[in-house]
């Protein structure tokens, strides 16, 4: 749905039965603006498996993009790139040895895909994944309890934005780590949090279950911190993080939080508006909420 500033529905889509949406926004596509968004189902644990949808400003589909090699497109995150290309994010749960770190012999993990799409063709043009770069070990989650039927989750991909330098920026939920990542060799450059982090983190930088990092255009970045689930944190937040390259530091910059205080355990983001304010879906808490520079609530919604 589309609302106005006093919260008004201009405009609404119903879906089939049995069909979700998340990840809605405004995007460029052919030099004209679109509206973007996933649709599918989403399962039980936790990710979605299904298409994303490119919209032109009469509302009529002009596109279905569509993961390859195997996998379905995920509910978190749908990038467009200036290139005519599509950033997706994808899972795939596999059989796997966990005896290496305390989980079954037989059992499964879930790998976190990250897909470079042509839109008009469907080809996939590159491909990350976190079992290829990541090791089981830097995993926040524990795999002991996981089975073939619930795979190990190790890392849980849940955003992802193309950097000024060309690089991904990738989240891993269940590793509390926000990743660089060269979009050519897909080699990870930094590590921003969780256990084997680039940077000294400064106090109050450090984040749990985060999602939504967003490099911003001082080159700082933002991140939804949820803190949850199970509780790391008081309360969730949005956060401004500043990396100094040379000295390998991090600075928060600044913090939002929600009076009274809210704890989403999934989901959310932080979005930087043209004026200066912050507008932050609290995830799993059914509120959204634009606030000024210094914290002050403009703006707040909640769906029953």
């Amino acid at each position: 749905m589309i609302l106005d500033q006093d919260g008004g529905l201009i405009w609404f889509k119903a879906l089939p039965e049995h069909t979700s949406a998340t990840s809605f926004r405004v995007q460029e596509y052919g030099g004209k603006p679109v509206l973007t968004w996933w649709q599918g189902d989403i399962s039980v644990h936790g990710f979605g498996q299904g298409e994303d949808v490119i919209a032109d400003s009469t509302y009529t589909d002009i596109a279905h993009v569509k993961a390859g090699n195997g996998v379905q497109a995920d509910l978190h995150d749908f990038e467009l790139t200036p290139q005519g290309t599509a950033l997706i994010t994808a899972y795939d749960p596999i059989l796997c040895n966990l005896s290496a770190v305390g989980g079954p012999a037989a059992g499964g993990v879930t790998d976190g895909l990250l897909q470079e799409i042509d839109v008009k063709t469907g080809l996939v043009m590159f491909q990350w994944t976190s079992l290829d770069h990541v090791p089981l070990s830097d995993s926040y989650t524990p795999p002991a309890t996981t089975s073939p039927g619930w795979p190990f989750d190790f890392f849980h991909i849940n955003s992802l934005d193309l950097e000024q330098s060309g690089n991904l920026l990738i989240s891993g939920r269940n590793t509390w780590t926000v990743y660089d990542v060269n979009s050519q060799t897909g080699q990870i450059e930094w590590r921003l949090g969780g256990k084997r982090s680039s940077f000294t983190m400064g106090a109050g930088t450090s984040t749990a279950w985060q999602h939504d990092p967003r490099e911003l255009p001082n080159g700082s970045i933002s991140v939804f911190d949820n803190g949850a689930s199970p509780a790391i944190h008081s309360q969730s937040r949005g956060i401004v993080v500043s990396l100094d390259p040379q000295t390998r530091t991090a600075t928060l910059v600044g913090q939002i939080f929600h009076p009274p205080p809210l704890l989403a355990a999934s989901q959310g983001n932080m979005q930087a508006l043209g004026n200066g304010d912050w507008f932050l879906g609290w995830g799993q808490v059914p509120d959204f909420s634009e606030l000024s520079p210094s914290g002050q609530l403009l703006f707040d919604a909640h769906f029953p």
